[in-house]
């Protein structure tokens, strides 16, 4: 029995050799797990973002959103109803365009009737 353990022993370590030696041969970055190598796993500098933030949203924020589209109607008219003083001129001047086309239009097609 003492022969087989120190024949197992002896297998165990080849085994080791033979596997640090395939390890040694892979590149760096195939070893890490994370595919930073010597880094660590930290993500190298040149590859960081500057500038991002990242957002997320709770779950305790989502109960909110029902209330967010619940209440869209009545922001909506009072968005609209608040900005009429801006819109309006934009709105004549448009209505009076469409109104001055039409009219001109039926009075090409009147002149080119028959």
């Amino acid at each position: 029995r003492r022969q087989d353990s120190h024949g197992s022993q002896e297998m165990q370590s080849t085994v080791r050799q033979s596997l640090s030696r395939a390890v040694a041969r892979m590149p760096s970055a195939a070893r890490s797990m994370a595919g930073g190598g010597s880094t660590g796993g930290k993500t190298p500098t040149y590859k960081r973002m500057r500038g991002v933030v990242e957002q997320h949203t709770s779950p305790f924020e989502l109960q909110q959103m029902s209330t967010l589209f619940a209440n869209f109607g009545k922001k909506f008219k009072h968005e609209t109803v608040d900005n009429i003083p801006d819109l309006a001129p934009a709105v004549i001047i448009f209505a009076g365009m469409i109104a001055y086309v039409e009219f001109c239009n039926t009075k090409i097609k009147a002149e080119h009737r028959y």
